[in-house]
């Protein structure tokens, strides 16, 4: 009977637990059935949301007065802009907003750079020092036009690996920015005054429309928790700008701010900074670097602001420039567009100034290719002037080279032989835009210059008359820069030359009068002497006199279709 009651006792707690189950699981698919409905619901809705959005993008799209590739950064659909306009500047849709999509990732391939110098005018520099030369810092930056002029961060990222965010709100100067690929975040946006968003004309060529984000719904998008350095410039708002900023929040270690158009005094900013300070009780060693900073910008601001009123203007006269140019490679045309402002400022510099020494080596050189084309076994394209060269240095491995006049890399060429079958390198230097572009993506283990040589002391404009496979100066043609030849070689930073080959259509003694021989190491030079008027024996009493004696030819070098028809080789003594 015992066991007659237990087995019915277990049949009915298994029949529980099954109607329990069964509950359960009914109440769950209520549940499910009820989130999927909502969803549905919300999907239906963002389908007829995404159909009147893309719409209104088009639309905002087509009527943007931006004739650049950038023109899609600054597109802002109307519906979009007011439902982020009514946000606060700590609503969390503003901050996953500004996230998603506005802020631009790094490129994955990083342009190059090597700068020795300080774009900034010392600040970067000094800013360096400030942190013992660290590697690896956060910074924010905005308001700078360009990196060649006035970049207060493009130091620290070249030289120390410093990343972080720049803000660019003239579309002109993000498309800049946006072609230098530089290894930090993007935010084609301007700040805010308030601690909402807002919208804003930038006064260019036309009225432009940019939206203006709050700066705390910026940091926190770029969600960096420690700031190193802070660069501002908002043409005068600074100060509105960063009232909007809960300084308690963030870990900002130091500011860059400029002071020239400033609604309010040096004074104001100064006691409003340290008011924050005191609030926010950061370390002492904080507040004493910010009153440096402060003290070192009053220091510098005279010599400052010529610079700064020449930034406003260099885009500018860049674009006009660019857009007036009359080559249509478009690719090899940025090598050729020279902003008059650029060209004024360069025209009154010696060959031996520091600042057209820089300048030529990181604005005008073009570094090697990372894969540059390997050409082992190439024949001489020099009609036998590179095989005597490689004779001449018993057939040396790892020599360096200047070859003015280089064309477009390989026809005739006096260095490629060199290049491809001893693995020798060097700079490659050539005036006329149709033959550099075929230079260009030819791809040679060189660097290369898109430059005329000087026939002075000085840079100079002249009018190159281009004959495809040979160029010369002249009275009509294409306006080319010209650098003299001193600085060039300067600049490549090459102490010693091995082989310098000359071809300049007819300047050469011109060209050489310019170079004091004894502050280079050129151990041969392979000059053109067909085209000099004073004739050869000028130039081999010229460059006997410089401490060169002329290297004898055979008879069949000077046969027909031979380099000695036209050239001479000078060793030095």
């Amino acid at each position: 009977m015992l066991r007659h009651k237990t087995w019915w006792l277990l049949v009915a707690l298994a029949c529980f637990v099954v109607v329990v189950q069964l509950c359960l699981w009914i109440f769950l698919m209520q549940v499910q059935l009820g989130l999927m409905s909502a969803e549905i619901r919300d999907l239906s809705s963002n389908v007829h949301q995404s159909n009147d959005f893309v719409r209104d993008y088009m639309h905002a799209y087509a009527s943007s007065p931006i004739e650049d590739y950038v023109r899609f950064f600054y597109t802002y659909p109307k519906s979009e802009v007011e439902s982020l306009n009514n946000l606060s500047q700590e609503d969390p849709l503003l901050i996953k907003h500004i996230k998603k999509f506005l802020l631009i990732r790094p490129p994955k391939r990083l342009k190059p750079r090597v700068l020795n110098y300080d774009v900034s005018k010392g600040q970067g520099k000094r800013i360096s020092e400030l942190f013992k030369r660290k590697t690896g810092g956060i910074f924010v930056e905005y308001g700078a036009a360009n990196d060649h002029y006035e970049s207060n961060t493009l130091f620290l990222e070249a030289r120390y690996n410093w990343t972080g965010l720049l803000i660019v709100p003239n579309p002109f100067n993000f498309g800049l920015r946006y072609a230098a690929r530089r290894n930090a975040w993007l935010l084609p946006v301007c700040i805010s005054l308030k601690k909402s968003p807002m919208m804003a004309k930038f006064n260019l060529e036309r009225d432009v429309n940019v939206h203006c984000m709050p700066l705390y719904s910026i940091l926190k998008a770029f969600n960096a928790t420690s700031i190193d350095f802070f660069s501002l410039d908002a043409q005068g708002d600074e100060l509105d700008v960063l009232r909007t900023l809960p300084f308690d929040v963030f870990d900002v270690k130091t500011f860059a701010i400029k002071l020239s158009n400033i609604n309010g005094s040096k004074e104001h900013l100064q006691q409003f900074m340290t008011s924050k300070v005191f609030l926010v009780v950061v370390p002492l060693w904080w507040i004493f670097l910010m009153q440096v900073r402060l003290s070192l910008m009053s220091a510098e601001i005279g010599e400052l602001n010529s610079i700064i009123r020449q930034r406003n203007f260099f885009v500018r006269d860049f674009m006009f420039a660019y857009g007036s140019s009359p080559i249509e490679d478009t690719e090899v045309r940025v090598f050729y567009t020279y902003p008059t402002s650029e060209v004024e400022r360069l025209k009154n510099l010696s060959q031996e100034d520091p600042f057209l020494i820089k300048h030529i080596k990181n604005i005008l050189l073009i570094p090697p290719p990372k894969h540059p084309r390997l050409r082992p076994g190439i024949a001489d394209e020099s009609r036998g002037q590179s095989r005597r060269i490689s004779e001449l240095f018993k057939h040396k491995t790892g020599g360096i080279f200047v070859e003015c006049g280089a064309s477009n890399g390989h026809h005739l060429s006096n260095t490629l032989y060199l290049e491809a079958n001893y693995n020798w390198t060097g700079l490659l230097i050539e005036p006329e835009p149709h033959n550099f572009g075929q230079l260009y993506r030819f791809h040679r283990n060189a660097w290369l210059l898109p430059a005329c040589l000087s026939l002075k002391r000085f840079p100079m404009m002249a009018k190159f008359n281009a004959m495809r496979e040979w160029s010369k100066i002249d009275s009509s043609g294409i306006n080319v820069h010209c650098m003299p030849l001193y600085s060039i070689l300067k600049a490549f930073n090459a102490t010693s030359i091995d082989f310098f080959s000359l071809d300049v259509e007819g300047n050469e003694l011109d060209v050489l009068k310019t170079l004091p021989f004894d502050k280079v190491d050129i151990k041969t030079f392979a000059i053109e002497f067909s085209n000099i008027k004073e004739g050869k024996e000028h130039l081999r009493q010229f460059m006997i006199s410089k401490g060169y004696y002329e290297l004898p030819s055979t008879q069949k070098e000077r046969s027909h279709l031979n380099w000695a028809q036209e050239d001479c080789i000078f060793v030095k003594k």
